[in-house]
């Protein structure tokens, strides 16, 4: 197929084609991966002590919408297996703030740039919430974030001040493609930031009673066990976000053999498991730009009209029929 520029000037078609120096260069990411990414803990605040803290740690995914005028949000936290509650509404407030470095706190003229809302927790249980925001400061926040000048900050009734802290950075996305036994199938995701990164790994509802995941390396290095599989398959409800499996610090020898699959240098694979075996499979590799990963609410029409782009364009980038709805299949776009 043919090259073509989006609107943007970013993205190119072409099934063929890797653009790694690309994504390199490029402040957005616009790979099937999240566009941003905050890994939160306790030990990342800043300007105050944190005390009989009952989070152990949180994460958040934020995918910039094709117009910029809004964002998806993903975050979760994690609560301490011993923690006791008074009552669910332990977390005060959730928000991102700036502009400040990773060693600063937002000015105190400065509000929140956008409230996350708050969920209910549970010990020993993530808990996670999927949100859509618009604000009309989005240019500014959108540049905070790209600078690395903005953070997400958890507020608790022990920790007022904030209970988890993570600055928002842009992840290097890596992707599976994962296949079972027809029409078995699946998808995952491995976001790095220095020395932490996150796994979303999706299988579809063939793939039935999946209960743990796995990472392996060709390399020799061990195994990564994965902590949850993420099933979304319906339009997501409101309060229901996707859950990943999220990793505060990576050993050195995990950290050397992801960026050698990242450079294309070593092979890795990703599985869901199902009573011990393998139910869907791929190998892990640096994620493709320019491709969307079709949900339960996607086909090529709203893809194509989201980038406004059209149908056809679309499709002439992509394998098989412009009807073809399959969850989790990533598709081309301009």
């Amino acid at each position: 197929t043919g090259a073509m520029v989006s609107r943007s000037g970013r993205c190119w078609g072409g099934v063929n084609l890797l653009f790694v120096v690309f994504l390199a260069a490029t402040p957005l990411s616009e790979a099937t991966c999240a566009t941003f990414a905050a890994w939160l803990s306790a030990n990342k605040q800043v300007g105050h002590m944190v005390s009989n803290a009952h989070l152990t740690k949180g994460f958040v995914a934020i995918t910039v919408a094709p117009d910029l005028e809004s964002v998806d949000v993903n975050w979760q936290v994690t609560a301490d297996a011993g923690a006791t509650f008074s009552d669910a509404n332990y977390i005060t407030s959730v928000g991102i703030y700036g502009p400040a470095t990773v060693d600063q706190v937002k000015p105190a003229s400065r509000g929140v740039l956008l409230d996350l809302q708050t969920l209910p927790v549970m010990a020993g249980q993530t808990s996670s919430v999927r949100l859509r925001l618009t604000s009309p400061e989005m240019s500014m926040i959108l540049q905070l974030m790209r600078e690395g000048h903005a953070y997400v900050n958890v507020a608790t009734g022990e920790n007022p001040d904030g209970e988890l802290r993570g600055q928002i950075v842009v992840p290097h996305c890596l992707e599976a493609e994962m296949m079972g036994t027809e029409p078995s199938r699946g998808f995952a995701n491995v976001l790095l930031s220095g020395m932490e990164y996150a796994v979303l790994a999706q299988a579809s509802p063939d793939a039935s009673a999946l209960n743990s995941g796995m990472i392996e390396f060709a390399t020799g290095e061990p195994p990564i066990s994965l902590e949850a599989i993420s099933n979304e398959w319906s339009p997501l409800a409101p309060n229901m976000g996707q859950v990943y499996s999220v990793w505060l610090s990576i050993d050195p020898a995990h950290q050397a053999a992801f960026m050698s699959v990242a450079s294309g240098m070593a092979t890795a694979t990703v599985s869901a498991m199902s009573g011990g075996m393998a139910a869907v499979s791929g190998a892990l590799m640096e994620a493709r730009s320019c491709r969307q990963l079709m949900t339960a609410e996607d086909s090529l029409f709203s893809i194509a009209r989201s980038h406004r782009s059209d149908w056809l364009t679309v499709w002439s980038m992509n394998l098989g029929q412009p009807d073809r709805r399959r969850t989790l299949e990533p598709k081309y776009f301009a």
